[in-house]
């Protein structure tokens, strides 16, 4: 019988100690979870289960990870020390919902969540009362989703 490679099954790649410095380095300088797992070979999901395995690691992982955004900030601040529109463009991408630049045929949230309850009181209107209980539960549901979704997706 031939002698197996790595008993105990295959050595995991996040459990080597200069794989894990090179890849705390990368994320302290801003690169993403998703990217660092593509450099090393392994899935993302693999990462986040290394990192529940050793929770010292998952915390060197999270800090290096607030690090590296910390580290992109202050590149964006430097540089619009020189040129506004690194300012514009740090506005648009945190603070998209009030400062990323709009399509003129676009609309905001206020303008959406008006024009909705405009409808639902228009249909509210022409329906049987019998059904206003279940319209108003159902849109009211339908609005608090949307409003969430989308909020939870900002900066």
């Amino acid at each position: 019988m031939a002698k197996r490679k790595h008993p105990g099954g295959r050595p995991r790649t996040l459990a080597n100690a200069i794989v894990r410095r090179e890849l705390l380095k990368l994320l302290k300088v801003g690169v993403s979870l998703q990217d660092v797992s593509k450099r090393f070979g392994v899935t993302y999901q693999t990462l986040l289960n290394e990192c529940k395995r050793d929770p010292a690691f998952g915390t060197q992982v999270r800090q290096a990870g607030v690090e590296g955004k910390i580290a992109l900030i202050q590149r964006v601040e430097a540089a619009s020390k020189r040129d506004a529109k690194w300012a514009a463009w740090m506005l648009e991408r945190k603070y998209w919902s009030e400062w990323a630049k709009r399509s003129p045929d676009s609309i905001t949230h206020g303008q959406l969540s008006i024009a909705l309850n405009r409808f639902i009181g228009a249909l509210l209107e022409i329906v049987p009362t019998d059904f206003h209980r279940q319209i108003s539960e159902e849109s009211a549901r339908m609005l608090e989703n949307l409003f969430i979704v989308n909020e939870t997706s900002d900066g």
